[in-house]
């Protein structure tokens, strides 16, 4: 687990890029997962490409490609990609939807 600091989020997030090019799925999803759990606390451009990437990986394990180490239960990974799913459905100045109550106050 990582020590959630918001500076080195995008580090973090370069580095779950590199991690899902090598193939290491594991790796990679434990890092875009303790990030996720942070998610309301990053850059929301940031958040969005980690959801993406979250749920790419949550696609490749699903499929196969990371269970050869005693994989996750399916069940288990559409869960925690629905979350995901979740987070991307709330309003978001990226999705087209803000605050309007703080916007009839500018």
């Amino acid at each position: 687990k990582i020590r959630f600091q918001p500076d080195s989020s995008f580090a973090l997030y370069n580095q779950a890029i590199l991690l899902v090019h090598m193939r290491q799925w594991r790796s990679a999803l434990s890092l875009l997962e303790d990030l996720f759990r942070y998610i309301d606390a990053l850059d929301e451009s940031l958040a969005l490409c980690i959801c993406f990437l979250l749920l790419d990986v949550y696609t490749l394990i699903a499929r196969g490609s990371g269970y050869g180490d005693g994989g996750l239960l399916l069940g288990h990974i559409v869960e925690k990609a629905q979350s995901v799913v979740d987070y991307l459905e709330k309003p978001h100045s990226f999705n087209g939807h803000c605050n309007w109550s703080n916007a009839k106050r500018s």
